[in-house]
Formats: structure tokens, C-alpha cells, sequence
């Protein structure tokens, strides 16, 4: 049976996103900057996730990018390739501090705080979905994939666990984490080895937080943990083809998060019963949670100051929504629409 669990409140977290809020007009260049790169890069033919020839003819466009919906199992999909020189642009130009600069903290408090507030309730759900299969997480050993500035593995680490290790392909992350842990569980690794990792490291549990969207190649790294007899499960976290989008569609000058940036691709839960089918993956445990309440809150905000005459109104809907956005955010966590997913999936051979 299937450990699942619903609903996550914005109040963990509001306070580590008051930039979106504040500083909506630097993001959404950026947002718009990666768009231009993204549209310049070749078509797509085929899905993503299933790998089904494509329609020629977009379902929308957003932000000047073409979005196709696949018609054998639903994934939403960017009509242009992850290609090289995007991923480079995205991730790894420059170091990859443009892309770090969303996820990053600014001092050694304000990292625990991200690790306490964001990545130790994913650690410990991991953990409990662990437990519910009967296994000791002490006696496990993680690879996570992607790894960022180490958020993640530093929780890991704080709950308890000591076999952990993390591989990230931007320099300025994995100098940040190393710094921040002193153990120094961080690798900098190509954008070209995590396939050739997948396939051989040591790891009972393999975890992809909030990666797998950015992957240029989901099919053969599936492939490869799969091929990899020491993985038993496998962790993800991706953005879901949701209620938001339709936020962000309707609200085209302010920040879209969902579908942005290294964003090229949203999934269902169709998209990815087909990729356990495939893959042979087994869900084992589910947490849906979203932000599409806080997005919705964060569009009105940042519409209400870009509005002449409107601002006197931002406090009386900041005080008026905010006492019902976790109650509203539960109903479509709980009807499995909201915004990302974590799936806890073990690995049949």
C-alpha cells in the first residue's frame, strides 16, 4: 500500500520567498532572458517522458514558448530541446551562480533555516516512507542527484543519517555546500556524468530533488538507475502540469514559477504512471503538496502595486487571504492537483 500524505503550509516558507514578492520585475527578466535562449534551440519531436511522437501544433503559448501536450500520456512538453547550449546557459555558465542565485542563502543562518524549513520535511517523509517498507534509513546509503548547494544532504545528515553524498554540476553550489558541511559530502560533476553515475554508484537510495525536470535525458537516466543493481529506490520531486499554470497564464507580468526558466517540461500523474510502467517502478510513497495558492497570492500582490491606485489594497488582501490559503491549498492537494509531487518509488528488476 502506498504512504501518502497531503498539504504542506506556506507559512514554513513565506519568509524565504519575500524576493518573488519584492523583486518581481529582476525575475521575470530573467524568466523572459531564458525564454529567448530556450525558443532558439530545435524543435522537439518527441515526449519527453513517453517518448511519443508530438503534434506539430501547440496547445498554448507562454511567454513566447510553444507547449504541447502528449497525446499517449498526457506530459505537458516545451517544443524545443534541452539542448546543450541551453543547459550550459541555465546551469553552468558562469560557474552556475545565475542559476544558483534562486536557491542559494546568503550566510550560514540563513541556510539552516532553508534546510530546517524546506529540505528536512522532505528528508523526514523519505525516511517514514522507508520505515513504512520496513527498512532501517540508518542502514542505507544515498547518492542525491543534483544536489544544488547540499540542502538536502544536510538534512539527511541533520536527521541522522551519516552514508550520504551529493553531485551537482554547478561550481559555485558545490563550493557553497562543501563550506556550509564540513564534511564535505558535495562532488562537482559534467553535465555530461550523471548517466555514467547512475549506472554505478554504490547507492541503495537514489534521490533527484526537484532535478529530474531539468534533466536533459529523463529516459536514459531511468534506464540507468534501473540498470544499476545497488539502487532499491529512487526519490523525486517534480513540478506538475497544475492549476497554477493556468495562474501564470493569466497573469503574464508577474514571475512564473512553474513553467520557466529550466522548467521545459511539466508532469501528470499519467506522465508518470507511464514511467513506472516503463521503468519499472513501483510508487511506494506520495506527498502532494503545492504552491499554487501561494502563487495565486503572490499574482494578486505584485498586480496590486503594478496597478495605479491599487496599493492601499495589498494589506486587506494580504490579511483576508492568507487566513485561508493553507484551508484552499489542501482541497487541491487532496484532489492530487497540485503544483509538485514527491514519489517514493522502488525498483523492480
Amino acid at each position: 500500500m502506498t504512504f501518502e500524505k497531503f498539504g504542506k503550509s506556506f507559512r514554513d516558507i513565506a519568509d524565504l520567498k519575500t524576493s518573488f514578492f519584492e523583486d518581481n520585475g529582476k525575475w521575470l527578466e530573467r524568466a523572459l532572458k531564458y525564454a529567448a535562449i530556450y525558443t532558439a534551440q530545435p524543435r522537439r519531436t518527441h515526449c519527453k517522458i513517453c517518448n511519443a511522437p508530438l503534434p506539430g501544433t501547440p496547445s498554448f503559448v507562454k511567454h513566447t514558448i510553444p507547449y504541447v501536450i502528449c497525446t499517449r500520456c498526457s506530459h505537458l512538453n516545451g517544443m524545443h530541446e534541452d539542448s546543450d547550449a541551453f543547459c550550459e546557459a541555465v546551469y553552468t555558465s558562469d560557474e552556475g551562480k545565475d542559476y544558483a542565485e534562486a536557491y542559494s542563502s546568503a550566510d550560514a543562518a540563513a541556510y539552516v533555516r532553508r534546510r530546517e524549513r524546506i529540505y528536512e520535511p522532505k528528508a523526514r517523509f523519505l525516511l517514514d516512507v522507508l520505515r513504512h517498507e520496513n527498512k532501517d534509513p540508518a542502514a542505507l546509503r544515498y547518492a542525491d542527484m543534483g544536489a544544488g548547494a547540499g540542502y538536502f544532504v544536510a538534512a539527511l545528515q541533520e536527521l541522522g543519517l551519516t552514508q550520504v553524498a551529493g553531485y551537482e554540476v554547478g561550481q559555485a553550489q558545490v563550493a557553497l555546500g562543501n563550506w556550509m558541511m564540513p564534511s564535505a559530502p558535495l562532488s562537482l560533476i559534467g553535465l555530461k556524468d550523471t548517466l555514467g553515475l547512475c549506472r554505478e554508484i554504490p547507492a541503495d537510495v537514489m534521490t533527484f530533488i526537484g532535478v529530474f525536470e531539468h534533466l536533459q535525458n529523463p529516459r536514459e537516466i531511468l534506464g540507468a538507475v534501473r540498470s544499476n543493481p545497488a539502487v532499491r529506490y529512487v526519490y523525486i520531486c517534480v513540478p506538475m502540469f497544475a492549476p497554477t499554470i493556468y495562474n501564470e497564464m493569466v497573469f503574464p507580468q508577474v514571475m512564473p514559477r512553474q513553467l520557466a526558466v529550466g522548467h521545459t517540461h511539466l508532469f501528470t500523474d499519467a506522465s508518470i504512471r507511464n514511467m513506472e510502467a516503463e521503468f519499472g517502478l513501483e510508487r511506494v510513497g506520495a506527498w502532494w503538496f503545492g504552491t499554487d495558492m501561494m502563487d495565486y497570492h503572490r499574482s494578486v500582490l505584485v498586480s496590486l502595486a503594478q496597478t495605479p491606485g491599487q496599493a492601499g489594497m495589498i494589506e486587506p488582501w494580504r490579511e483576508q487571504f492568507e487566513d485561508i490559503l493553507d484551508d484552499l491549498q489542501l482541497v487541491i492537494d487532496k484532489k492530487r492537483k497540485s503544483s509538485q509531487i514527491h514519489a517514493v518509488f522502488k525498483v523492480r528488476r
